[in-house]
């Protein structure tokens, strides 16, 4: 079920918290709404939901318009269509497993044998078939969590809207979950609105990325793409970690054509670079190699730390300080001298 956006905006007390976006989600995946907090994702995720009205705008689901300010259409919340897992998971305390499923089925006015039916798969289906009669209040967070979950499934709306729901899981939980999230997701082919601020999990779960700033949808597109071609500084920085270098040396190569130098490494420079540009180097993308190679930018490192499944190094160079990611790293030291080699379609070119 496709959700669409038109000129949505949103404001607080004169604070414009959505400008003017346009967007469709698409159906049957899971788009994730990234950004830090106060950039409007979850204000956008509530709008959707019926729960908060926008300023201007449109709002479409499935071709349904359930929100416009001109001629003015509002349809409310319970008519959308949609259900939602909060943050809290907003589990009912004195209820039975059993009996906070239900609660959408009982609403509509389900007889009680197909009610049952349907819970009990449904418990089945996340993994809490045995914890049916169990009160809501003798369960853990990852059990709470799937609860709500089996909740917006039995409803069978085509839709679901995530707000931050594994925030409350410690972090071995949050990856199992994530992993449940998206293996539910293939099997039902739902449309999934997922928020978060944690971009490992927006990388692991999305289909579509929609990193926010400001209000805005600053670049979408799946996680390798995003990751591996920011558009901005911003977009770089929030996903991951990037060394940035604001002094690259405009050259040009035996043909003629426009190439950065950092140290004695060249890269090739886009057509319609900008008057003012960064370069951006992911930290896994550089090696650490004798200082003698050719076509490297040399430095001392400063710092090594061993994580087990990787060591980080931080090396001084010219250009500044480079972090250095690497899975089978040389036994270096700090104050050693090497050597920092990356592949020239490694290094992206963003505008200043």
């Amino acid at each position: 079920m496709l959700i669409e956006l038109e000129g949505l905006s949103k404001s607080f007390g004169g604070v414009a918290v959505l400008r003017s976006i346009t967007e469709t989600f698409a159906e049957a995946e899971i788009s994730v709404l990234l950004g830090a907090s106060g950039c409007g994702k979850t204000t956008l995720l509530r709008c959707v939901a019926g729960l908060e009205q926008p300023s201007a705008g449109r709002i479409a689901i499935d071709g349904r318009i359930v929100y416009r300010d001109r001629p003015p259409v509002w349809v409310p919340a319970e008519r959308r269509r949609i259900a939602m897992v909060f943050q809290s998971y907003a589990i009912w305390p004195h209820m039975t497993v059993f009996q906070n499923v239900s609660l959408p089925l009982r609403a509509a006015g389900l007889g009680k044998s197909e009610i049952a039916a349907r819970v009990t798969e449904v418990l089945n289906l996340v993994g809490l078939g045995d914890l049916g009669s169990r009160s809501a209040t003798q369960l853990s967070g990852g059990q709470q969590q799937r609860v709500a979950l089996a909740r917006c499934i039995v409803s069978e709306s085509p839709v679901i809207l995530m707000d931050e729901p594994l925030s409350n899981l410690d972090a071995k939980l949050r990856i199992a979950m994530r992993v449940e999230i998206g293996d539910l997701q293939r099997r039902l082919k739902r449309t999934i609105l997922f928020v978060t601020h944690d971009q490992e999990e927006a990388m692991s779960i999305a289909d579509t990325i929609y990193l926010f700033d400001k209000g805005q949808i600053v670049q979408k597109g799946a996680p390798k793409d995003l990751y591996e071609n920011p558009k901005t500084r911003y977009v770089a920085e929030f996903l991951g970690r990037a060394n940035i270098i604001a002094d690259g040396e405009r050259a040009t190569d035996g043909a003629g054509r426009p190439v950065v130098r950092v140290g004695d490494i060249t890269a090739s420079l886009p057509a319609d670079l900008p008057p003012a540009f960064l370069l951006c180097i992911r930290p896994e993308k550089w090696r650490t190699v004798s200082p003698e190679t050719p076509d490297v930018l040399r430095g001392r490192i400063t710092k090594v730390q061993y994580i087990g499944d990787r060591t980080e190094f931080w090396v001084d160079t010219p250009a500044g300080v480079m972090m250095v990611v690497e899975i089978s790293a040389p036994d270096r030291r700090p104050n050693d001298l090497v050597g920092l080699q990356v592949e020239p379609r490694d290094v992206k070119v963003l505008p200043a």
